[in-house]
């Protein structure tokens, strides 16, 4: 099944829109159409104006009056969804919105038309509730949802304040609204407040794939659904009267002033000037609401870094989590011994040949490729501060060492919070039945060894009896000399998709966790018979996927294979040895890239940066 282009609308009052993209396409056997709204100005986030709203409206009108419209989709331009309220027009714009009752919302409940929600990236405040207001929310897993108004002094007001309790319930919309949380994609879906989740890049098609299935069916039945569930969003509509009475003065009020002026000089306020002082300047960004980012120079963070007590406000235990350090300033050859000490990521903005580059824990070319490692890092910052001191060690000391070091780091990880919350949010993981085949098939064509990784049902998750079975033929290996080589390779479609969830945080006891680990180290026994060790990879290498493999003297993937460490979203650090098998393959800098981003990367990229050998 295919579709038409999309196509620019035309019409009077339809082609000279400035802050959205209105567009139609078509679909060429179920015949039906889809509109399409895109946010468009993706230099400012697709942040909201009331010219936003109009122009939205006019854009909805014209979908709900084409006949030929099955199914209307909201998207954003540029790398984010929006992060909503512009606040340039806040500090006098929310005047007419709250008298106006902010009716962007409104546009979703007046819509005979099933409203899809295609969300990438940031999906803050306003473009946050607009989205659940939204039938259906479509997300990339590099979306990050959560509101922000008590952090800039913004106040929500409206029906869709408490309809989020029919979304995700009520304790959880409480805690979204008034503590300000983000919660990543794969947190959201389970929460109910997405549909689903997919890669970035299958993003459009899955939600053309959602328009297609509606198209299907009876486009009456589906108006008549739709009018019918929107009836619970009838009991909030006049909530907005009583707090636009109650606020008729805010926007005069230091409280209520404060919060847009704030955020646009890109400072966190908590609170009024009247009960918290404000927070001072500073090189770092730690708020809700994303802002842009700013770097510091060298000479102004060697006067912070040399003060009494200075290196103390960059941890994850003070007010700044990371440095964003401008690499084009000049040379100060002594802040390079203060960035190698500090309890938090340094990421360096400009090229990986400047003087202090080498001090810095991974650099980016620009803010914009320091975002998605600033929204992990705030997210995980304990995490992230661990990971970094550990690639700072790892990178002067041996591999035994290395990997004595990554395991207590490990250990310590796995009693904190942060990783708590991600086991108790990810709830038990159900375990096929038994399976009678070894988790690792063994077999020996004359000189050579085979170890097949044997749990395909489970995307061979490595579990503790994988970990035994691939000791075991790791032992026989370095027990007979007239084995030339060992191939490791994996049963079905993934060779590893990381560590078995079903077994992750059975540890009760930690420090004989470490010991099991340091007793029975898979990886230290791959870097003992490296030389004789080859690994094929295919599908997915994830984690431990890659962990393992990087000890071999060559890797060889199949040419569609990605490589990940997701480690850090869930609160912790790779454990099977990554941290010093990836970082001799690919330095430093690359694999605090890879930790702290969390993104994939294909076997071209992995190629590249050493860390496969070559592509089958």
């Amino acid at each position: 099944m295919s579709w038409t282009d999309w196509s620019s609308v035309e019409g009077e009052g339809l082609d000279r829109f400035e802050e959205i993209l209105y567009e139609k396409k078509h679909h060429l056997e179920l015949g039906g159409g889809v509109a399409r709204i895109s946010l468009n100005k993706p230099e400012k986030m697709n942040t909201l104006t009331m010219k936003t709203v109009d122009e939205m409206f006019r854009a909805f009108y014209d979908a709900n009056h084409d006949a030929q419209v099955g199914v209307i989709v909201v998207a954003g331009k540029g790398k984010h969804f929006g992060a909503g309220g512009d606040v340039d027009w806040e500090r006098w714009g929310l005047r007419e919105a709250f008298y106006n009752r902010y009716p962007h919302n409104r546009l979703m409940r007046m819509s005979r038309k099933p409203i899809i929600a295609q969300v990438q990236g940031y999906c803050i405040a306003g473009h946050n509730h607009m989205a659940y207001c939204c039938d259906f929310t479509i997300a990339a897993d590099n979306a990050i949802f959560g509101q922000a108004g008590p952090r800039v002094s913004s106040p929500a007001d409206g029906f869709f304040v408490p309809y989020l309790t029919k979304v995700v319930g009520a304790k959880k919309a409480r805690e979204m609204w008034m503590l300000c949380r983000k919660y990543p994609a794969a947190e959201a879906e389970k929460m109910g407040l997405v549909n689903t989740v997919v890669p970035l890049a299958d993003l459009e098609a899955e939600v053309d794939k959602w328009c297609a299935e509606m198209l299907a069916v009876s486009p009456g039945c589906l108006e008549v659904l739709k009018a019918s569930f929107d009836q619970e969003m009838d009991g909030y509509k006049e909530s907005c009267i009583t707090s636009a009475g109650m606020y008729p003065d805010w926007f005069d009020m230091p409280e209520g002033k404060e919060g847009p002026l704030s955020s646009k000089n890109a400072r966190l306020r908590s609170g009024t000037s009247a009960r918290r002082k404000p927070r001072p300047e500073s090189s770092c960004w730690q708020s809700m609401m994303p802002s842009p980012l700013k770097t510091i120079g060298s000479s102004d963070l060697l006067d912070r870094l040399s003060s009494p007590g200075g290196r103390e406000a960059f941890s994850p235990l003070a007010e700044e989590p990371f440095v964003l350090l401008d690499l084009d300033g000049a040379e100060v050859a002594v802040l390079g011994d203060y960035l190698r000490s500090l309890s938090c990521p340094v990421i360096g903005i400009g090229t990986t040949g400047a003087p202090l580059a080498d001090a810095t824990d991974v650099v980016v070319e620009d803010l914009q490729g320091a975002e998605l490692l600033v929204r992990n890092i705030e997210a995980h910052p304990q995490a992230a501060a661990t990971l970094v001191q550990l690639l700072r060690h790892n990178e002067q000391t041996s591999v035994p060492n290395g990997l004595f070091a990554e395991s207590l780091a490990y250990a310590t990880l796995q009693g904190s919070d942060d990783f708590q919350v991600h086991l108790k949010q990810r709830g038990h993981t159900p375990q096929p039945a038994p399976s009678p085949e070894p988790a690792v098939r063994i077999t020996r064509e004359g000189d050579i060894l085979n170890l097949v990784l044997n749990r395909p049902e489970q995307n061979n998750a490595f579990s503790m009896a994988m970990r035994d079975a691939l000791s075991e033929g790791l032992h026989l290996l370095a027990a007979d000399t007239r084995l030339t080589k060992a191939i490791i390779s994996g049963e079905g479609r993934y060779f590893c998709a990381g560590g078995d969830l079903g077994e992750f945080g059975l540890a009760i006891d930690l420090a004989s966790a470490h010991l099991v680990r340091s007793t029975r180290n898979v990886g230290l026994l791959m870097h003992e018979q490296a030389s004789r060790i080859e690994c094929h990879v295919h599908g997915a290498c994830i984690g431990s996927g890659i962990e393992l493999p990087a000890f071999a003297r060559r890797i060889v993937a199949a040419e569609k294979t990605f490589f990940q460490l997701p480690e850090l979203t869930m609160g912790l650090i790779p454990g099977a040895g990554g941290t010093v098998s990836i970082l001799r393959r690919i330095g430093r800098h690359r694999t605090a890239y890879l930790c702290l981003s969390a993104e994939r990367i294909s076997a071209p990229t992995a190629l590249g940066w050493g860390l496969i050998d070559s592509i089958a």
